[in-house]
C-alpha cells in the first residue's frame, strides 16, 4: 500500500513537472506533440496489420 502511494506521488510529481515544462518551453512542447503523434500512428498501424 505504501509503495503504491509512493508510486502515485512520483507520478504526480512527474506529471506536474511535465506540464510546467510544456508551458514554459515551446520547443519542448512541439517535440512532445510530435512524439505523441508518432506513438499514436504506430499503435494504429499495429491494429491495422492484424
Amino acid at each position: 500500500m505504501k509503495k503504491e502511494k509512493d508510486d502515485n506521488s512520483k507520478f504526480d510529481e512527474w506529471k506536474a513537472n511535465l506540464e510546467s515544462k510544456l508551458q514554459s518551453d515551446k520547443n519542448f512542447r512541439q517535440l512532445w506533440n510530435q512524439f505523441n503523434n508518432f506513438e499514436t500512428s504506430e499503435v494504429e498501424l499495429e491494429v491495422v496489420k492484424r
